[in-house]
């Protein structure tokens, strides 16, 4: 994780970001970790895992699971998006917006799921984008947060620093 674990997000940052990703104060896990000041770091991640836009992949997962919440958020955004992985749900095409990319993800040759991603992003890029979650390096799993442009340029204006603290939009 980048920062300091007890690093303090302020609390405009932090609801600014929340607010992005549709997390709100009556969320339990905001409840718990709010403080007068913002959140520590370490706290944060658990809210912000709470939103149906972050992406958890775990090194064991199985490509077709992770697509198809993909699918769906992509959705949710307003984005058409499809993939066919074949029979064996480990490699195949992934398609939106007339684009085609190829994304495979095997656990037992040692991938990384931050292809698959850098593929998805590329056939979404006019309408959205996947930005690796900082918190997630480190682990034996992966996080993305997903949102459209124009809400990442909004949020980019109102928390920059703490958009560059929490994510990486080249990995």
């Amino acid at each position: 994780m980048s920062g300091s674990q007890d690093e303090i997000i302020p609390l405009s940052d932090a609801d600014a970001v929340l607010v992005a990703f549709g997390v709100g104060p009556a969320n339990k896990a905001y409840q718990r970790w709010r403080t007068e000041y913002g959140f520590r770091m370490v706290d944060f991640a658990d809210v912000l895992d709470e939103s149906h836009f972050v992406l958890n992949v775990d090194w064991r997962e199985w490509l077709q699971d992770a697509v198809d919440q993909i699918l769906t958020q992509l959705a949710t955004i307003g984005v058409a998006a499809e993939a066919d992985l074949g029979d064996d749900g480990e490699r195949g095409e992934f398609a939106a917006d007339g684009r085609r990319e190829a994304i495979k993800f095997v656990p037992s040759d040692d991938d990384n799921f931050d292809q698959v991603i850098r593929s998805v992003n590329s056939v979404i890029q006019a309408k959205g984008q996947y930005r690796k979650l900082r918190y997630s390096e480190g682990t034996d799993g992966w996080s993305y947060g997903l949102l459209p442009c124009e809400s990442w340029k909004e949020l980019e204006s109102k928390a920059g620093a703490t958009v560059d603290l929490l994510f990486m939009s080249n990995f």
